[in-house]
């Protein structure tokens, strides 16, 4: 009989967090309208902005630059979809009707991978743009290379939304969350990344994003293998890092998923309603 029961005890113990998923994507589809239309407009803007100013002489070169626009939309979408993830729980003093309710563990984990669902479709969004863009302006093919990259930046949110997410259980509001979320990305690590190559100016960068944001554009060169990631100024007697291997970005983004998951968790589960 147990056997017969285990797929329905199973739905029964997921069920809680499949509510929570579908009920905030009901909620957030109109922000995931609305940065999708964003996205669009970016890659539009950086399509003919390079074809206005210096078109690039290969598709690898177009989707690399296009890339470099996409970071600024990949910033504020993670910031717009995580910021309020837990903090409004408690702003708003939904936790009083819905957490006696649910367990916290499943209400985070329904609306954290409900908003990185969103927040990857903001990303498909903007490579099938870029790829249109791209076919438009150089032809078939397409490279096979675009699937290394999207794959990259799946792994680059699932990371970076761990941290938004950990920030957002003990700032006070959704705005402070956001404010410091941006500050951070934008200025904190390259002040950080600057500070450590001070004191230790041969170490990988690893534990920057805007350094593990290079190997999303670089995956793309189908000769990946054959680039040198690094340049050693021994006058300087420092190391000059390009970009981190595809192995290491992969450790990188699970290790900063399960460190600021887990904690965002915990602080959650601790935080007096």
């Amino acid at each position: 009989m147990s056997r017969f029961n285990f797929k329905p005890n199973l739905f029964l113990k997921f069920k809680p967090t499949v509510s929570t998923f579908k009920f905030e994507l009901t909620i957030q589809k109109n922000k995931f309208i609305i940065l999708s239309l964003i996205a669009t407009s970016m890659s539009f803007f950086s399509s003919f902005f390079m074809k206005s100013l210096f078109l690039p002489w290969n598709l690898y070169y177009f989707y690399s630059s296009s890339l470099m626009f996409y970071i600024f939309v990949l910033a504020f979408s993670s910031t717009f979809f995580f910021s309020g993830i837990i903090c409004s729980e408690f702003k708003k003093k939904t936790g009083f009707t819905i957490i006696p309710l649910l367990k916290r563990h499943e209400l985070l984990l329904g609306k954290f991978f409900a908003n990185y669902l969103l927040n990857i479709g903001v990303a498909a969004v903007y490579y099938i743009t870029m790829i249109l863009f791209g076919f438009y302006f150089y032809g078939p093919p397409i490279p096979y290379t675009l699937i290394i990259s999207f794959g990259l930046v799946m792994l680059y949110l699932l990371a970076l939304c761990s941290v938004i997410t950990f920030l957002s259980s003990f700032m006070p509001s959704p705005t402070s969350a956001m404010v410091l979320t941006l500050s951070m990305y934008f200025f904190g690590f390259s002040l950080i990344q600057m500070l450590i190559q001070a004191f230790n100016p041969h170490l990988e960068p690893l534990y920057s994003f805007y350094y593990l944001f290079s190997i999303i554009t670089e995956s793309l060169n189908p000769e990946l293998s054959y680039q040198d990631r690094f340049h050693i100024d021994t006058e300087m007697d420092m190391t000059f890092w390009m970009f981190p291997t595809i192995e290491a970005a992969i450790i990188s983004f699970i290790i900063y998923f399960i460190i600021f998951f887990t904690l965002a968790l915990y602080i959650f589960k601790k935080k007096q309603l």
